[in-house]
């Protein structure tokens, strides 16, 4: 099985909200180990889409250790500045809903 993080991240409140697969104590590793991917990736002059409320879906497949996102953000550095914000700051989301029907591809 993949392991995958969903972030529901409200700017106004700055509390991103996880969903995920993984145990608790994984989760800021994981979330680090996805920025360490994103080193040498170039940089993305796309204008970040102006929300209040961003949703970013991390998976990782482990046949092959490579991670892939979805993001509401419109500009992979914004994404990135998010996930690293939300290092250390998240809370558990007690949703049984996903994101996997809000987010299109970055």
């Amino acid at each position: 099985m993949d392991l995958y993080t969903e972030i529901t991240y409200d700017i106004n409140l700055g509390i991103p909200l996880i969903r995920t697969n993984l145990k608790e104590d994984k989760i800021d590793e994981f979330l680090t180990e996805y920025i360490r991917f994103q080193i040498g990736k170039g940089e993305d002059k796309s204008e970040a889409k102006k929300r209040d409320v961003y949703n970013i879906k991390i998976e990782c497949d482990l046949s092959f250790d490579i991670f892939s996102i979805k993001s509401d953000t419109g500009n992979k550095g914004l994404t990135t500045g998010i996930i690293m914000d939300s290092i250390g700051k998240w809370k558990l989301q007690n949703s049984e809903k996903g994101l996997a029907g809000k987010l299109k591809n970055e």
